[in-house]
């Protein structure tokens, strides 16, 4: 390889990761303007990820983009899980913040995500442990849960 081409490719690779940096900088900026917060008491399926019951914030990934990411994570920063959200609307404006899981004897779901004063909130969509699962247990057995939230 020349010197030359040894020069550009060193280039690309500190454009790139200066780039990667500014995304992760302007996201923060972005998450951290809109933080909510909740204890949740239990251990919880997000996805395919479960997580430990304790304290986590909810945060928009990029607020400014038309795609709904949160991410959840856990005040200790140990763990954390970014997922896709999908608007859903109540029939009237939520008086509090809450999240909303789905429960299927021990096994809890996050299913919804409502802001306070708002009446869009945000859904995750079923997994398909959580699809298998309710397709394996009686309907009756599922129950709502719901968790509330503190604007951070």
């Amino acid at each position: 390889m020349k010197e030359g081409d040894t020069m550009k490719s060193a280039m690309r690779i500190i454009t790139t990761l200066s780039l990667f940096v500014l995304i992760a900088v302007s996201a923060h900026a972005q998450t951290s303007n809109y933080q909510m917060r909740a204890s949740i008491p239990f251990k919880f399926t997000v996805g395919q990820k479960t997580l430990p019951a304790g304290d986590y914030t909810i945060s928009f990934v990029n607020r400014a983009s038309d795609a709904t990411m949160m991410l959840i994570k856990s005040t200790d920063g140990h763990v954390s899980k970014i997922m896709q959200m999908l608007p859903v609307q109540a029939r009237e404006i939520q008086e509090s913040g809450k999240l909303v899981f789905n429960r299927y004897g021990q096994q809890y779901f996050l299913s919804q995500i409502w802001s306070p004063a708002d009446q869009t909130g945000l859904q995750l969509p079923a997994s398909s442990t959580e699809r298998a699962l309710e397709r394996e247990l009686a309907q009756n057995e599922r129950e709502r849960v719901t968790v509330a939230l503190a604007r951070r």
